[in-house]
């Protein structure tokens, strides 16, 4: 945390997409939105530090306190993100700086992500388009967006069986198996800085986008 100058509370209404927080200025400041403090019936930490979404709020606290850390040791690969977020290696980058967020996340056991790996296990995911800030089932870039997340909160064999057991869409499922293998292969290789790196990564990620249009996209 040495790296942070602030951490900085926002109303959730000043975004037109749903978010609980993010890391910006080469990882300076920290913003969390008040989402999850919307839900919250009392302030009193005594009387919410039990709840499910006062865990959510430490669990996101500990995500973006991670990419603060993880700034300084990959600071190419978050200027990639920030600077030129649609091409081929900003994709890449942050699709794997979130999975390596989250993964820590998940692995202090914080709170249960049961409903949210459910919900993308059991989502139709016709995702043919690309639009970024926008949730979607339809959207592949948002499903770009959560399969970090999905696969950090299942790293455990037992669990990611379970929810592979009941994904619904083939499609997914595949993209989950290949992403996995290769980022078996970075993890071995983790901490780097080189973009270059996550082209493997990227190439999936690619090959993917082109079997969800040649499924879903109407014509």
């Amino acid at each position: 945390m040495s790296g942070a100058e602030t951490i900085e509370l926002v109303d959730i209404s000043e975004f037109n997409y749903e978010t609980d927080g993010k890391v910006y200025n080469e990882g300076k400041n920290i913003l969390v939105t008040s989402r999850l403090y919307d839900e919250l019936d009392v302030l009193d930490i005594n009387k919410c530090k039990n709840s499910n979404t006062f865990k959510l709020i430490v669990s996101t606290l500990y995500h973006e306190m991670g990419h603060v850390s993880d700034w300084k040791k990959m600071p190419n690969l978050y200027r990639m993100v920030e600077e030129n977020p649609t091409s081929a290696e900003g994709v890449a980058s942050l699709f794997w700086l979130e999975y390596i967020a989250e993964k820590r996340s998940a692995e202090k056991n914080l709170v249960d992500h049961d409903s949210f790996c459910t919900d993308i296990a059991k989502s139709e995911w016709r995702a043919y388009k690309t639009e970024f800030g926008r949730a979607g089932s339809d959207n592949f870039t948002y499903l770009c967006k959560v399969l970090p997340y999905f696969m950090g909160r299942t790293i455990d064999p037992q669990k990611r069986k379970k929810y592979m057991g009941i994904m619904k869409n083939r499609l997914v499922k595949e993209f989950v198996i290949e992403v996995d293998k290769e980022i078996k292969k970075l993890e071995k290789e983790y901490p780097f800085d080189e973009p270059e790196k996550l082209q493997d990564l990227y190439s999936i990620i690619n090959i993917f986008f082109n079997k969800f249009r040649e499924a879903y996209e109407p014509y």
